[in-house]
């Protein structure tokens, strides 16, 4: 470990990006001395991490079709990191994108170089083979998600649970009530390009039907690491740049990708329907190793479907009327709102990057010292 004080970072897509910068904020505070490199996107960046590799939405992708098309792509950023990493890093911090970042765990671990995961794989979702991965070759999961921990402790994985970092950067929720009487509704169709590739279409076709029910006020959101303009599916919809809560501070139901908006609308307390569509191949192949009833975070968090999942054949008019069913009955809408209000209390207090970040600092000093 002589001559290697440095520290890798990796966040392999935007979302990860953002909690990575929010991380690295404190970690300059608590390690001043320890240069920070890795592979991230501009948030990182500004935060004063040198990027060995610059994160762009080609690098951003998911299922098992979309990894198999970028493969040699990420075998260079993977080679970069670990050659990187094994001449000036003594502790790398992963987060999220669990495809990439196992992998490159298990190498790291082989190198000598202790390995901290923040935001973890869905090991839930998938089996007990992650956790075993993590086991072998994680030095320290950091967990944000409550109902992880007892889960990892028993695998005999070292962890701590820090919190959710959108507590830190979702405000206070909106109050309802009583339902709308012209309701906005808001289509999120994910953060990243072939996220919103096979979303919009079919938002586009459920909007048709939502007019035909009397609706008339959409907005549309537009991630910044995307560019695609949603307005080429959706020219009636009022584009929303920025995260999910931005847009949800103006809406009053939401049709949202599954994944983290999903949760940002939540905190929110903005009711939604939760969607999502894979690759037929990568569709099939997640639902012969999932492990869980939910796919959505909501859900998960709460123990119980609280906000309505669509999967893969989604049908807009069906799915229109479900909608319309919400948003027709005050007590079933204000229901779903109430529900969604006790996510702050299962996610508990704000602080998770600062958390997060003492943690590593703490592990960083016991191996440099």
């Amino acid at each position: 470990m002589a001559g290697r004080t440095g520290l890798l970072i990796s966040a392999g897509e935007p979302s990860g990006d953002l909690h990575a910068a929010a991380l690295v904020r404190y970690l300059r505070q608590y390690l001043p001395e320890a240069e920070l490199l890795g592979f991230g996107g501009d948030r990182m960046a500004q935060a004063g991490v040198h990027l060995v590799h610059h994160l762009n939405e080609a690098h951003a992708v998911i299922g098992f079709q979309e990894a198999l098309q970028n493969v040699g792509r990420l075998y260079r950023i993977y080679r970069d990191l670990v050659r990187v990493a094994r001449e000036r890093a003594a502790v790398a911090v992963l987060v999220d994108y669990p495809g990439f970042h196992l992998r490159l765990a298990r190498r790291l671990c082989e190198a000598g170089i202790p390995v901290v995961y923040y935001i973890l794989p869905q090991f839930w979702s998938w089996g007990y083979r992650r956790l075993r991965s993590l086991r072998r070759n994680v030095a320290l999961a950091l967990s944000i998600l409550p109902f992880e921990l007892p889960y990892l402790r028993a695998y005999g994985v070292p962890a701590e649970y820090v919190g959710h970092p959108l507590m830190d950067q979702v405000g206070p929720p909106k109050t309802y009530e009583r339902l709308p009487a012209d309701p906005v509704i808001a289509f999120l169709p994910g953060s990243r390009r072939t996220e919103v590739r096979r979303l919009m279409p079919r938002m586009a076709r459920l909007a048709e039907h939502l007019k035909q029910l009397g609706y008339r006020r959409f907005l549309v959101s537009r991630a910044p690491d995307v560019p695609l303009d949603p307005a080429r599916w959706l020219p009636e919809a009022e584009v929303v740049p920025g995260n999910a809560e931005a847009i949800a501070r103006r809406a009053d139901f939401a049709v949202v990708a599954s994944g983290t908006a999903s949760l940002e609308v939540g905190l929110v307390g903005v009711p939604m329907v939760v969607v999502y569509v894979l690759s037929d191949l990568s569709y099939w192949l997640a639902r012969s190793l999932a492990r869980v009833r939910h796919i959505s975070l909501v859900n998960l968090i709460l123990g119980r479907e609280v906000v309505p999942e669509f999967v893969q054949h989604l049908k807009p008019e069906p799915l229109a009327r479900r909608i319309h069913q919400l948003l027709s009955s005050e007590a079933d809408y204000l229901a779903m709102h109430r529900e969604l209000l006790a996510l702050r209390r299962r996610l508990g207090s704000p602080g998770a990057s600062r958390r997060a970040a003492e943690a590593v600092a703490r592990l960083y000093r016991s191996v440099v010292s």
